[in-house]
């Protein structure tokens, strides 16, 4: 085995920001830096990667936003869907790199036409708010669905609000508890709070009751708006 075989294997986890390895005796942020650096100088694209997120974060490393974007854009141009993403994020805001929505963009496009839904939603959030182009919010709700689709449940949530907003374009109720409903089945609080606010807003007290069952749900869950919500109802949470 090579050098670089080694270093990446020898320590179970070092990968394991794919979510392969685990380690009961996780090595500390520094120790992990030294490891990345040195897979990625024997040509390990994913250990560059994940360099890359510590420099970005600070993590074992002083924060380097601008060697954060130097490694992400070495590995997005050899086809890393995550870098790209990343990269484009940080065009989007400016970090290390001069602040270039059409810039950001490009990256997060070259990241989304590699299946990456996080891309998706980052572009999605750029059409929400406008940056480097008109705001459509039409276009920001079918991208977080095309997301959400794709496995993001940070995009179900926002396809769901914006969805939900009855003075948005893309106000769909029907869809928005859809959306919500599937996060709630994977125990998400909010989801659970947003679908008793909309359900009792509905004809019928069948319907009005099932929205408060959600609300007590969330509120027996720990989320505190629903708690808030119960006790201005003269209920206890």
């Amino acid at each position: 085995m090579d050098v670089a075989g080694k270093l990446v294997s020898g320590w179970p986890g070092i990968m394991s920001q794919s979510g392969r390895k685990t380690c009961p005796c996780w090595p500390d942020p520094l120790s992990i830096c030294k490891w990345l650096a040195a897979a990625a100088e024997h040509g390990q694209d994913a250990a560059m990667s994940d360099l890359a997120v510590y420099y970005e974060e600070g993590k074992g490393v002083a924060q380097d936003y601008a060697k954060a974007a130097e490694l992400y854009r070495k590995c997005a141009d050899k086809g890393n869907a995550r870098s790209a993403c990343r990269l484009g994020s940080l065009y989007e805001r400016g970090l290390g790199v001069k602040q270039d929505y059409a810039e950001a963009m490009k990256w997060y496009r070259k990241a989304a036409d590699a299946d990456c839904s996080e891309a998706v939603c980052r572009i999605g959030d750029m059409y929400l708010k406008g940056l480097g182009m008109q705001a459509d919010p039409g276009v920001a709700a079918r991208l977080y669905v095309k997301a959400a689709e794709h496995g993001s449940w940070e995009a179900e949530i926002k396809a769901a609000d914006l969805m939900s907003d009855e003075k948005s374009p893309a106000h769909d109720k029907k869809k928005a508890l859809e959306l919500y409903m599937a996060a709630a089945a994977h125990a998400n609080v909010y989801a659970e709070y947003r679908i008793g606010c909309l359900l009792e807003k509905e004809d019928g007290l069948e319907k009005q009751m099932e929205g408060f069952n959600w609300i007590q749900m969330a509120a027996k869950n720990g989320y505190s708006d629903a708690q808030q919500k119960l006790l201005v109802l003269g209920f206890s949470a």
